[in-house]
């Protein structure tokens, strides 16, 4: 019976890596996915900016190095 237990505990240590793992890298894209969303507005407010200082849309484009489509409004 003692070893039974023993079993049970060590598997249940493992799984309580593994969850703990899981929750560390669920974290890590979350705080990722927040950074990229930041990034994506600071770069939509670059490009309304610029547009609305009167640059083309193609000179948009090249300032920023990014695809055309991107500066479309």
């Amino acid at each position: 019976m003692a070893a039974v237990s023993s079993d049970i505990r060590q598997d249940m240590n493992v799984e309580d890596e593994y969850y703990s793992y899981l929750e560390k890298k669920e974290t890590e894209v979350m705080i990722r996915d927040k950074i990229i969303a930041q990034k994506d507005e600071q770069l939509r407010k670059s490009i309304k900016m610029l547009l609305d200082a009167g640059l083309t849309p193609e000179k948009v484009a090249q300032t920023l190095s990014i695809d055309i489509d991107a500066c479309m409004p």
